[in-house]
């Protein structure tokens, strides 16, 4: 153990009860208005893309993982669906894990743009013009690549491409940033994409507007012309079409030209850390191709506007005997990824163009109560500022609850067939807080619900979650900490004092207990839980 000192200290003692929720006051009103709801509690696909035709092993250290979004409303998690069969006799079964995300950076090529026309022009006999498209992408973006659909008949004049500035009127300016000319001998007879590479690639954050101008022109005296393709009305809104007749012709309107920008973008990547875990048994699947279901025993609440990974693997495995699994064309937005992994998940290969085929089964819930607290101030560094949330409400048949503070992920799905008004927590302090919201100023609540009732009050308790594994004096707003006692609160649970091996604490059950001689005080200037969960009592001084 750590150097013993004897010693009668004048100090405050204090409790670290890592893993616990401590609160902090009582049940608060937060909004006294009454609600009724009546949603469908009956599960139906939710997300999805069951585009199929692309076959993906999974066996030994070959894993495959695709993120989603949810909708704007809470889900109520009840089945997860795959497509695809067995090839032999795989022995393990198929393990489906929901997880958290990671953004990787500039990680995936997306294409955007018009690929339709029901107008094209050809240059004048003898003169040309410039053609152009602005670009204003939604998200961040680092153009490598533009396609214009052109056609030549006969001409022998290059096309110059040219990367521009936008005017405030929406016109193309005149600051050109990058320029490239592709000879006339790389313009197709018939129509199609000519593609100009961007290099290096021109990175374009939101709001941030350019214009992508090809200059089209033919020879005095010689016969021959190009031509473009373009849509005469507004059909992609994140770009406008111009032309502007050579040598000094006003930009003029077009709709939207026919061209298509390849860029990357950022995208997000199974994480490591896990929400949930299912297993598909082998028998579920046949040897031809179709939908296999897996429900969840203890359905769960995902929160809205948030993305999550599904991660998919089994242990062992061959060639000969193992899982296929099907992905198809791209319906999902392509910041969610779908991605492969050849060891075991330590790297994440992205897929471009690709979804995995699957099906997310749940129930949508409706908010019903919302809400917004400021921070309690003197919140020890050690604690997360979580909310308890409880409603009082009645049914007459019955309700359903999720509740989510700016801390939850994932809620578990609370059910009541009160008949009378009655006090339900919907979101203790026990439950799992897995969220990094960053940096709060305040923090945010929101009470979900399906089936019927009737509700006249929402309440919000704040609470101190010690979740942080490892700690110094500092974090507990003391300069020195001494350790009276350690009370084991799960099995196999382990701490390591001051770095030091020696340092350990190690119960084997819970409610095993070390209480520091009498008259001795242990000085600790870290502890660190490595298993389980267990309760410190120090004397701090300040």
């Amino acid at each position: 153990m750590s150097q013993v000192i004897y010693t009668e200290l004048e100090g405050e003692p204090v409790r670290w009860p890592y893993g616990k929720a401590i609160p902090l006051e009582g049940e608060q009103e937060a909004d006294k208005t009454s609600k009724s709801w009546s949603v469908d509690t009956n599960p139906s696909t939710q997300i999805s893309n069951e585009n199929t035709g692309t076959e993906n092993q999974v066996y030994g250290s070959k894993q495959i993982g695709q993120v989603f979004k949810t909708g704007s409303n809470a889900l109520k998690l009840t089945a997860i669906q795959l497509y695809g069969r067995k090839n032999g006799s795989p022995q393990n079964p198929l393990i489906v894990e929901l997880r958290k995300t990671i953004l990787k950076e500039y990680s995936k090529q997306a294409v955007d743009g018009n690929e339709s026309w029901n107008k094209c022009e050809h240059t004048p006999d003898g003169g040309g013009f410039w053609i152009a498209e602005t670009y204003s992408p939604t998200q961040r973006v680092k153009v490598i690549k533009v396609e214009v659909a052109l056609a030549r008949d006969y001409t022998v004049e290059d096309v110059v491409f040219e990367i521009r500035d936008v005017n405030p009127d929406g016109t193309p300016g005149d600051n050109v940033f990058y320029t490239d000319t592709k000879p006339y001998t790389e313009i197709p007879d018939n129509k199609g994409w000519v593609p100009f590479d961007v290099d290096p690639p021109l990175e374009i954050q939101p709001g941030e507007k350019y214009a992508f101008c090809f200059k089209l022109k033919e020879i005095e005296g010689q016969l021959g012309c190009l031509y473009y393709y373009y849509r005469d009305s507004d059909v992609w809104p994140r770009g406008e079409g111009w032309r502007k007749n050579i040598p000094d012709g006003d930009w003029v309107y077009k709709g939207d030209l026919m061209i298509r920008f390849t860029g990357l973008i950022d995208a997000y990547i199974p994480s490591d850390e896990k929400l949930l875990s299912l297993e598909m048994d082998p028998a579920s699947f046949g040897t031809s191709d179709g939908w296999v279901s897996k429900s969840l025993d203890n359905p769960i609440a995902l929160r809205p506007d948030e993305r999550y990974s599904l991660v998919i693997y089994t242990i062992g495995g061959d060639e000969s005997n193992h899982y296929i699994l099907h992905s198809g064309s791209e319906s999902l937005p392509p910041e969610n990824a779908f991605s492969k992994s050849e060891d075991s998940g330590e790297t994440w290969n992205i897929v471009n163009g690709q979804n995995l085929s699957f099906k997310i089964d749940g129930v949508q819930y409706q908010k019903i109560y919302y809400g917004i607290r400021s921070l309690l101030s003197n919140l020890p560094n050690a604690a997360k500022p979580i909310l308890a949330l409880k409603i009082k409400a009645q049914t007459s048949s019955s309700m359903e609850f999720c509740g989510f503070d700016d801390y939850t992920l994932i809620a578990p799905i609370v059910t009541s067939s009160a008949s009378t008004q009655t006090m339900i927590t919907v979101l203790s302090g026990e439950d799992e807080r897995n969220r990094d919201p960053g940096e709060l100023s305040q923090i945010g609540w929101e009470i979900w619900g399906a089936g019927e009732g009737l509700a006249s009050g929402a309440y919000t308790q704040y609470q101190a979650l010690f979740d942080n594994p490892e700690i110094t004096p500092r974090d507990l707003g003391f300069t020195e900490l001494y350790l009276l006692k350690a009370r084991a609160e799960e099995d196999e649970s382990l701490a390591i004092i001051n770095d030091r091996a020696v340092g350990a604490l190690y119960f084997q059950n819970a409610g095993d207990e070390f209480i520091a001689p009498e008259g001795f005080r242990i000085p600790v200037r870290k502890v660190e839980i490595l298993d389980g969960k267990i309760t410190f009592d120090f004397i701090g001084v300040e």
